[in-house]
């Protein structure tokens, strides 16, 4: 290839790559080698008349020659790109090459200032001006290669933004970006108050609805076995629960469904507060790590109707996770209960959301389940007592909802929370 060929070929590659949005490919086997190292093949999905260009400077006599190589080629790279639509647009910058088509390929030849078929034209109406002649054509082929090697990175620095956002937004699932948003507010919330306060974080956390059994038992705020899973008081307590969240929330959801991996975390999120009403502790409880425990639970269900468990490195990998939680458990100020209850909710709802479980056996689990959840209902209302009382938490507390006006409120909750501690509930 001569230079004035050379420098058409970069600005027909140049058109195509960055006014046309094609890209290079490149297939290297034993038969390509035998082609012409001078040539470019190009690629544009979004483009439904020619999907794939290729450029060269052979003659007719190359092209024949090379025909069983060249739809060799165009196989594999419909292959790669998985198109079967449209026609090959074959570019000879070889003066003594014609225009014809054979077996869905365009060949065509081009130079300056000449006419193309209205066929061409309408699909790359600047095509016959593309390429010129100049004046110093090194010169031309050092700025063409520049300009090439410029663009190229600032293509590849766009497709990899693209690239990172569509796998950013694959992540991003409902299930987790929706809690994930509110846990984040609550935790500003939770600690913005208590600093403008100037009290102790746990008392703004019951204030915005944090899991409190005495706030239960007396004021029957129910609402607290729901709210309390979306409280978190530490940072490094919120970025933990996070990141298991988005770990798993995606897997869950492409095994169920977005609604139903919310659901599954809501409910395994109430559950596990109510195992931890059951217990007689009065204790302050938040987190959303009942809801992803019952992620967990029916992570699991899913992944034993798809018999992953019968793979050893499958069943040897989720075991050794499951060691991790477990031991997670025993640590100081780790509620067991709250992740017991989730993880058993989540295995409940992950057989009944399951379409792969025997119908009769999902009937037996449903039937199951509401004798269970009567079971825990009376377990609860037995269980309201509780022998730890914490005045001096429930002053800070009203003292927080009388600085925010409702001084009669606080006044009332105050002197009913006096009388059940003094009458022994």
């Amino acid at each position: 290839m001569n230079k004035e060929t050379a420098v058409w070929t970069l600005q027909l590659v140049k058109y195509f790559m960055f006014s046309q949005n094609y890209l290079q490919v490149g297939i290297v086997n034993d038969m390509t080698q035998l082609i012409s190292k001078n040539q470019y093949w190009l690629v544009n999905k979004e483009n439904k008349a020619y999907p794939i260009v290729h450029i060269s400077d052979g003659d007719d006599q190359l092209r024949k020659n090379n025909q069983e190589i060249f739809s060799e080629t165009i196989r594999q790279i419909r292959e790669l790109i998985n198109i079967d639509f449209g026609q090959v647009l074959d570019i000879s910058l070889n003066a003594q090459a014609t225009n014809y088509t054979i077996d869905k390929v365009d060949y065509i030849a081009l130079h300056p200032d000449c006419e193309l078929d209205e066929k061409i034209t309408a699909v790359f109406p600047q095509l016959n001006t593309v390429i010129y002649n100049t004046a110093n054509p090194e010169e031309e082929l050092k700025k063409l290669d520049r300009e090439l090697s410029q663009m190229f990175i600032k293509k590849q620095k766009s497709i990899r933004k693209r690239v990172v956002k569509e796998k950013l937004k694959e992540n991003m699932c409902i299930s987790f970006l929706v809690p994930a948003i509110i846990c984040l507010l609550m935790y500003l919330l939770v600690n913005i108050s208590a600093y403008y306060f100037s009290t102790n974080p746990i008392n703004t956390a019951i204030v915005c609805g944090a899991y409190y059994k005495a706030f239960i038992t007396i004021f029957h705020q129910y609402f607290r076995l729901f709210t309390g899973g979306f409280i978190h008081l530490g940072l490094l307590h919120l970025i933990c629960n996070m990141i298991a969240l988005f770990d798993i929330s995606k897997e869950v959801e492409k095994n169920y469904s977005s609604n139903k991996a919310l659901i599954i975390l809501c409910l395994s999120v109430i559950i596990g507060n109510l195992f931890v009403y059951i217990a007689d502790k009065n204790t302050v409880t938040v987190g959303i790590s009942g809801g992803i425990y019952g992620l967990f639970g029916a992570l699991a269900v899913a992944y034993y109707n798809r018999g992953y468990f019968k793979i050893p490195s499958f069943r040897d990998r989720f075991i050794r996770n499951l060691y991790v939680n477990i031991i997670i458990n025993f640590l100081p100020n780790v509620s067991y209960l709250a992740h017991l209850g989730g993880l058993v909710c989540g295995l409940i709802l992950g057989i009944l959301f399951s379409k792969e479980t025997n119908k009769a056996f999902r009937i037996n689990v449903a039937i199951c389940t509401v004798i269970l959840c009567v079971g825990l209902v009376y377990m609860a209302y037995r269980n309201t007592g509780f022998v730890d009382y914490y005045y001096g938490t429930d002053t800070a507390v009203c003292e927080i909802y009388s600085k925010l006006g409702n001084e009669r409120l606080a006044r009332k909750m105050l002197e009913t929370a006096l009388r059940y501690y003094t009458n022994g509930g």
